[in-house]
């Protein structure tokens, strides 16, 4: 053979070589190594939600009232939306000279979509004081919603909303506690 004859017979070779040494590509081989291929794709992470306001601080906004801080909203007219010390309804609100005009309890939760749980406390005060106290709930299209003692008790008296005793608590009269 000649010199041209060898060369060719090497590329074959060589070319031969190569295909032996390397495994057949499929269509698999384009996610990369089989290792990779075991493990869950990658996603990327979602870009992170606003934080949403609280239920308080979306209210105080559609009553006109802007924020002072975390605890306090004034209004223009003087009035203001404050934390209190009270248990049970952590939220007031007074007039520009101090008057009160209600305690909110809060809860981000829609009363027509699910049933509502709140402590015997909380109801007793809204059925015995219904103009002074009031929830603080969400609508059907999220939005904040003041509904008093008085609309709670009117909503009770037409059947609109039922009452349930959802816990007691037992405590024993017995004086020898074993």
């Amino acid at each position: 053979m000649n010199k041209a004859g060898n060369e060719t017979h090497d590329a074959i070779t060589t070319d031969a070589r190569d295909d032996e040494a390397a495994p057949e590509q499929s269509d698999d081989d384009e996610l990369g190594p089989i290792h990779d291929r075991d493990q869950p794709a990658a996603r990327p992470r979602p870009a992170p939600k606003p934080a949403k306001s609280s239920i308080i601080e979306r209210f105080a906004k559609t009553q006109g009232f802007r924020k002072d801080s975390d605890n306090r909203f004034f209004h223009e007219d003087g009035s203001w939306i404050g934390r209190t010390n009270c248990s049970g309804f952590p939220w007031e609100r007074r007039t520009g000279t101090g008057d009160l005009v209600r305690y909110y309890w809060t809860k981000d939760h829609c009363l027509d979509r699910e049933p509502l749980q709140i402590e015997a406390d909380i109801w007793g005060m809204l059925d015995s004081h219904p103009e002074i106290y009031a929830l603080i709930l969400v609508n059907t299209e999220e939005e904040p919603a003041e509904v008093t003692g008085a609309h709670l008790r009117a909503m009770r008296d037409e059947g609109t909303i039922t009452l349930y005793p959802a816990t007691y608590r037992l405590v024993s009269t017995n004086d020898d506690h074993a």
